[in-house]
């Protein structure tokens, strides 16, 4: 039975593709949004004891409504796009540390749910406060180990 919603706020760049085109990566490897079905079927294995909701905090939103961002989702994952409920706030800081905690901090007290569990897929640590277990960081794009790292933080949420 799912009871419990868990909101996951979701990077492009670095996640669902590679930052920037890479020599030495196949042509596939190098393609906008090619790591989008692996995320989706993480989820989905998710959504068998949560309630999932999607949250873009990629900087893709920043010229972006919610309706384009999901349509570019949708050409890769049609449930993916379905997911979508929102993007965080651009909020301008000094420095970048924190940065996207504090946008993912906002969307959720600006939805009130300031208390829902949560989860980040990134590949920018600095963005985050030290030490948070709840950002599911990448290397080059979501892979296994992103995956496997995902699913034990979302099953200490059940408890």
């Amino acid at each position: 039975m799912k009871s419990k919603d868990l909101y996951i706020f979701l990077d492009f760049d670095g996640v669902l593709h590679l930052l920037f085109p890479m020599k030495g990566f196949s042509e596939k490897e190098n393609e906008h949004f090619h790591k989008t079905n692996e995320v989706a079927e993480a989820l989905i294995k998710l959504e068998e004891k949560f309630n999932i909701k999607v949250v873009i905090s990629s900087s893709w939103r920043k010229k972006r409504t919610v309706f384009e961002l999901k349509q570019i989702i949708a050409e890769k994952s049609a449930w993916l796009s379905s997911k979508i409920v929102g993007k965080t706030p651009v909020i301008e800081v000094e420095k970048e540390e924190g940065m996207r905690q504090r946008e993912i901090e906002a969307w959720l007290e600006n939805n009130s749910v300031s208390d829902a569990c949560w989860l980040a897929i990134d590949d920018y640590p600095t963005w985050f406060d030290a030490n948070e277990e709840r950002v599911v960081l990448c290397d080059l794009w979501f892979d296994e180990k992103s995956s496997a790292y995902l699913m034990k933080q979302a099953e200490k949420m059940l408890d």
